[in-house]
């Protein structure tokens, strides 16, 4: 049955992994002696993102109903997923076990909870060519923001000119947030990081 499984208490000894080890959520379950977290959803389109979205894991894989926890959040530099403490005697209470146990394992598209969630089947894919455009788009933002930034240091206090340079800056800095909200739409970093991290990490920091 899906709901009698006995299963150990979660030893932090048996995870490897530092990042996971070093997530207060991950010692928060621990120490409130349950082996399950689960992933936040937000319907992303980062690659990186949706192989864990929505899904319940194992912290220790001493529960192997379901998956392994291989890493937390962050996944990707855009990330906003989250994780909490799960328990299975909750899942039994509102009888979403098995559908969790199928969900988690991949052997179920359709979210057993979230009435929101798009099946990953259903998402448009990443446009690498629009993300790179916006990004170009950033970099040049934050260099004209760096260079307005150091003539405001220059200028004298109160004057007319330095109410302009910080108005300026504020435009500047609203527009590169509206860009990288639509490069949130279209799924952060995921295949595209490894493309252009090196040629760009003067001006970013990854």
């Amino acid at each position: 049955m899906f709901g009698k499984k006995r299963i150990a208490k979660p030893q932090i000894n048996n995870i490897k992994n530092v990042k996971i080890i070093n997530h207060p959520i991950i010692r928060q379950a621990i120490n409130q002696d349950t082996d399950l977290i689960q992933v936040s959803s937000h319907n992303s389109v980062c690659e990186l993102c949706q192989k864990y979205e929505g899904k319940i894991f194992s912290i220790t894989g001493s529960d192997n109903r379901f998956p392994l926890l291989s890493d937390v959040p962050p996944f990707c530099d855009n990330c906003r997923h989250s994780i909490y403490v799960t328990f299975d005697s909750a899942l039994e209470v509102s009888n979403t076990l098995r559908k969790y146990i199928e969900f988690s394992n991949d052997r179920a598209e359709k979210h057993p909870f979230d009435k929101h969630f798009i099946p990953i089947s259903k998402r448009p894919k990443i446009d690498l060519e629009e993300e790179i455009k916006l990004r170009k788009r950033v970099i040049a933002i934050k260099k004209k923001i760096i260079t307005k930034e150091e003539k405001v240091k220059k200028t004298k206090d109160g004057s007319s000119a330095l109410i302009k340079l910080k108005e300026e800056i504020l435009y500047l800095n609203a527009e590169k947030d509206d860009i990288l909200l639509n490069i949130n739409t279209l799924g952060g970093w995921g295949k595209l990081l490894p493309k252009i991290k090196d040629v760009y990490k003067d001006i970013f920091t990854f």
